[in-house]
């Protein structure tokens, strides 16, 4: 049993079988080839516009990135102190709000700004009992014997 090609337009990128076992190239008909143009023209005029989105903002994905860096370094400033971590939290949210809102940024520079806040105040704190208690502190120190 011989099997033939039943693929008369070529579709499968090899020519169609004739009835003799040999090839043949498929054949063109000038009143198809007006028809699927027409069809073909209006298949497209059908079909709707559409723009690339993404292509129009290659820049639009790390700046999720940074905003969840912020939001790490805002909670890694509220628990270890504000000192470093809580000022690069505070510089990479307000970067990165400044390309996209997002909550990771928001919620990163609202725990910067909440551990420099109490870093403040606690800086404050010490020099107040500092000042106030250095009196006591000098002659404490002063009493001590070597």
């Amino acid at each position: 049993m011989e099997t033939t090609n039943n693929d008369p337009w070529g579709v499968n990128g090899q020519p169609a079988a004739d009835t003799n076992g040999g090839t043949t190239t498929p054949q063109t008909d000038s009143t198809a080839t007006t028809a699927n143009a027409s069809t073909a023209a209006t298949a497209t005029a059908n079909v709707p516009a559409t723009t690339n989105a993404s292509a129009a903002k290659p820049t639009d994905t790390g700046k999720d990135a940074l905003g969840t860096a912020s939001l790490v370094f805002g909670i890694i400033s509220l628990v270890l102190g504000a000192n470093v971590w809580g000022i690069i939290g505070l510089v990479l949210g307000c970067v990165s709000n400044s390309y996209k809102k997002n909550g990771h940024a928001t919620a990163g520079i609202i725990c910067s700004v909440i551990s420099l806040v109490f870093w403040v105040i606690l800086i404050i704190a010490l020099v107040v009992v500092l000042s106030i208690a250095w009196p006591e502190i000098q002659s404490a120190l002063s009493e001590l014997t070597y």
